[in-house]
């Protein structure tokens, strides 16, 4: 799935949503499920290429993430 940055949290979440993996984010093996409302507003950008998938478990080879700037800021901090 390909979408052009910068996100919003809703485009994101429906992103998230319409991963095949997605179930496994409602939590597996015992672990609580992950708030993917938190995980759409914090990532401004994602590229995992390749995500190899084997049965319940994915491994992703190479990603990159940006985060997204809290509001009201340009810069991140220290920069």
């Amino acid at each position: 799935m390909l979408r052009l940055p910068p996100l919003d949290p809703v485009i994101a979440r429906a992103m998230i949503d319409g991963l095949l993996g997605r179930p496994m984010l409602d939590g597996t093996r015992g672990q609580p499920p992950t708030d993917g409302d938190l995980l759409a507003d914090l990532i401004d950008e994602i590229d995992v290429n390749p995500l190899i998938v084997k049965g319940d478990s994915a491994i992703a080879v190479d990603c990159i993430m940006v985060r997204r700037l809290p509001t009201g800021r340009d810069t991140p901090s220290g920069v």
